[in-house]
């Protein structure tokens, strides 16, 4: 939890809106997940 004393409240912002979209595109690649358009509409409908 140090680089979130000392990064900027928006640094850190950015990162918990990007990480999951590194994430999901890096599984895609590696073949270690799917993502399908049902995926995709049931992750719009969480919000």
């Amino acid at each position: 939890m140090t680089g979130q004393k000392t990064l900027r409240p928006t640094v850190v912002g950015m990162y918990n809106y990007v990480q999951p979209i590194v994430a999901t595109v890096t599984g895609v690649i590696l073949g270690l997940d799917s993502f399908t358009w049902i995926s995709k509409y049931s992750n719009l409908n969480d919000k």
